[in-house]
């Protein structure tokens, strides 16, 4: 269970936050997890959706922000639930691990970047933050939420596949599904096609995001990717591997519209004040259908 608990406020949060620390024996060492409650939160009478954030020090406060800038995913819930488009919920958001980061959110390795910690990680939600909050907060288990952009969108798109019973959706923003040239994508199409709930998936990527052009999307033949064909064809590679993720999805059971949401923003880039300028579509399309 949490190890502290403060009431967190000033800088530009915008609600009722507790900041906690959780002693973690899968991360080895205490981990930061910033709570923000329901602004008519009532845990006598009411269990919320709960929506887990990577990456937590940019999510809310620029004082913690990454360079300085924040999702402002607060304010965008605020706006969200006050206009009836967003079940109240609560929100956690999950301190990265700094100069483990990368190791962190990666369940195997990429030759040039290292990592592949991502089961200690995925332990470390599973195992110990999930049971601290749901018995430190009203949580509804059935309404679970991953969410996570880059990096933090490669580790909640991996655990989301991996445990598709224990979340009802997963928001994926600009994922690194380049990591390890691209094994997530060929993970996802050698699985078993699920016939259990799975989690609805948001995937997008920004026009703007990535430079090269060097390959373009293998095509599926008899189950398989094919080999990856060579030279530009006018699309970003990371757009072109983040397309390959949505075939994959789509071949093993989830369908586009439906449980499926691919996107590319028009001037997309990878940065904070773009994955802020979709939380108003995001947060809706993930929690629809959680209200309580």
């Amino acid at each position: 269970m949490f190890n502290s608990s403060a009431p967190l406020s000033g800088g530009s949060l915008t609600g009722r936050f507790v900041r906690h620390s959780l002693a973690s024996p899968h991360l080895k060492g205490d981990r930061g997890v910033t709570v923000r409650l329901p602004d008519h939160y009532d845990p006598e009478n009411k269990t919320y959706p709960v929506v887990y954030l990577q990456d937590g020090q940019n999510m809310f406060d620029r004082r913690t922000g990454f360079a300085g800038q924040e999702w402002g995913v607060d304010e965008a819930v605020a706006q969200l639930t006050q206009e009836g488009r967003m079940p109240e919920s609560i929100l956690v958001a999950i301190d990265n691990g700094g100069a483990a980061r990368l190791e962190e959110y990666s369940h195997v390795k990429d030759p040039e970047y290292g990592g592949g910690r991502g089961e200690d990680y995925e332990k470390f939600v599973l195992d110990e933050l999930i049971p601290a909050v749901e018995t430190e907060y009203a949580v509804d288990p059935s309404k679970r939420v991953l969410l996570g952009s880059s990096m933090g969108g490669l580790v909640s798109l991996a655990m989301g596949i991996a445990h598709p019973g224990l979340f009802a959706a997963v928001g994926a923003l600009s994922p690194s599904v380049w990591w390890a040239d691209g094994q997530i994508a060929d993970k996802i199409l050698a699985a078993p096609q699920s016939e259990g709930p799975k989690p609805k998936i948001w995937l997008d990527m920004g026009t703007e995001e990535g430079k090269s052009d060097d390959f373009g999307t293998r095509a599926v033949v008899d189950g398989d990717f094919e080999t990856r064909p060579v030279g530009s064809n006018g699309v970003q590679d990371v757009r072109d591997r983040t397309r390959e993720t949505g075939v994959a999805l789509l071949q093993r059971g989830w369908t586009l519209d439906q449980d499926l949401r691919y996107h590319e923003p028009l001037g997309g880039r990878h940065d904070e004040y773009s994955w802020n300028q979709r939380m108003d579509q995001v947060l809706p399309w993930l929690t629809k259908g959680l209200a309580s």
